[in-house]
């Protein structure tokens, strides 16, 4: 994964940052079947998501297209096993949860009280 650096603000996305935010909901919804003891692979899992990501990496070489999409994977199973970052998805989701919308503001500001109370 030495290729994939962090994301950068204010510049296009690339291939692999797309792949990996799409991927990041299949490894959200892997990681919650873990967590509650359920063998995900009895669970429909984002299929639509894995779609999308597929459809990014298919802009590259069979061989690159692979290769962005495991290392997206991998990359989205080391943010969200992180403890702040999982927090904050639980937080934006019980936020999703009670409102059905989140603004921009809303969003930014459940992913801040979220860290604030690591």
């Amino acid at each position: 994964m030495s290729r994939y650096t962090k994301p950068q603000s204010y510049s296009p996305f690339q291939i692999w940052e797309h792949c990996t935010f799409y991927l990041a909901g299949v490894v959200a919804e892997k990681l919650l079947c873990e967590q509650k003891g359920v063998d995900s692979s009895t669970v429909r899992i984002a299929e639509r998501d894995i779609h999308d990501a597929e459809n990014y990496a298919n802009l590259l070489s069979q061989e690159q297209a692979q290769e962005a999409l495991k290392n997206s994977e991998a990359w989205a199973w080391k943010i969200l096993r992180d403890p702040d970052c999982w927090r904050s998805l639980e937080a934006l989701a019980a936020q999703l949860i009670e409102k059905h919308k989140l603004m921009g503001a809303e969003t930014r500001d459940a992913v801040l009280l979220a860290f604030s109370v690591s």
